[in-house]
């Protein structure tokens, strides 16, 4: 196959696999990995994908952002976890991370907390103040403010 028609096999390929989901530059530098490109032929398409608006690192910022607090429930420290995995540098991260509203943020982290406690067993306030932090911990809240809504829950 000529590399032209190859390069543009190439372009189109990674064109559909940026289109079906937001993706990072990393993310596509690592699928092409997968092709028997040379750096100026992965230079090329990457170029292209973001010359095409294929890829654009604060749109992935922000829709991964929302996604993620709306649907999985996760907090900033996770979210931005995830965001660094995918190669974002911390500005594009604090833009993505400005979706949340704080007061939601707050409400979000009350309703997790709330829902757990009925599900915990647990009548010690000790261990019950453990197991919700350790819950909203990993669900990815900072423990200051995990801290903060627990003691007003239980004892406020």
């Amino acid at each position: 196959m000529p590399k032209d028609t190859r390069l543009q096999s190439h372009k189109a390929d990674m064109a559909r696999y940026c289109a079906y989901q937001e993706r990072s530059i990393l993310e596509v530098k690592n699928k092409l990995q997968q092709h028997e490109l040379n750096a100026e032929e992965e230079n090329e398409i990457i170029n292209f994908l973001l010359e095409e608006k294929f890829v654009d690192e604060s749109r992935l910022a922000s829709a991964y952002t929302r996604g993620k607090f709306y649907s999985n429930k996760w907090g900033r420290v996770k979210i931005r976890l995830g965001l660094r995995e995918k190669g974002l540098d911390n500005d594009t991260i604090a833009e993505g991370l400005k979706e949340i509203d704080n007061e939601e943020y707050r409400q979000m982290l009350v309703k997790l907390i709330d829902k757990k406690i009925v599900s915990l067993k647990s009548t010690e306030l000790l261990p019950l103040k453990q197991k919700l932090a350790q819950y909203a911990i990993g669900k990815g809240y900072e423990y200051d403010l995990i801290k903060l809504l627990i003691d007003r829950r239980l004892e406020g």
